[in-house]
């Protein structure tokens, strides 16, 4: 029975991160938490970042008003290369 609750609460969790990162139904420029966007980021990037910790340190009424979309694309891009860069050895 955990299994399923532990499985339910992980589907639910992508499919709001999903949402958020989408920007469904929402406008093309308005008003969020970069907190939340960077939150929802980490969470599809979730399975790709088991060996890695990330630790959001952003003030919680810190807002940005423009393309939820691009936004989170861009975290998603930044997050991404950084993953990367992590593991190539030092270019001294």
């Amino acid at each position: 029975m955990t299994t399923i609750k532990d499985g339910t609460r992980l589907t639910i969790e992508i499919v709001k991160s999903l949402r958020t990162f989408t920007g469904l139904n929402q406008a093309e420029f308005k008003e969020f938490s970069i907190k939340d966007a960077i939150n929802a980021t980490l969470a599809i990037l979730k399975s790709k970042m088991r060996e890695i910790t990330a630790k959001v340190e952003v003030e919680e009424n810190l807002t940005l008003t423009g393309n939820l979309v691009g936004i989170n694309q861009v975290f998603l891009n930044l997050i991404s290369i950084s993953k990367i860069l992590l593991k190539c050895p030092s270019m001294d």
